[in-house]
């Protein structure tokens, strides 16, 4: 399945691309985001709350998990290359 990425990433990923060196270093950040009250987001799922567990408990809320790619710029200022939330409910 191809995916198709909006003019508007690719004219930013196209600018970011002159701020980066010939082998940049990328760092992945697989999170989660906690929102127990929250009403409005789709299909939320339930996620481990880093707050509030410890090495001895683990604590679970409602929630939804983030997914964010950085690079280091030629200044070593990271920069978002993809970033995107997902529920652990939903396969797609």
């Amino acid at each position: 399945m191809a995916y198709l990425i909006p003019e508007s990433t690719s004219a930013y990923l196209r600018q970011i691309k002159k701020w980066i060196p010939a082998e940049p270093v990328i760092r992945i950040d697989d999170n989660d985001v906690v929102k127990p009250d929250g009403y409005r987001f789709e299909s939320p799922g339930i996620v481990r709350d880093g707050s509030e567990s410890t090495s001895t408990k683990k604590v679970y809320k409602k929630g939804c998990h983030v997914t964010e790619a950085c690079v280091l710029t030629t200044n070593h200022h990271p920069v978002s290359i993809f970033s995107k939330i997902h529920s652990s409910t939903e396969k797609d």
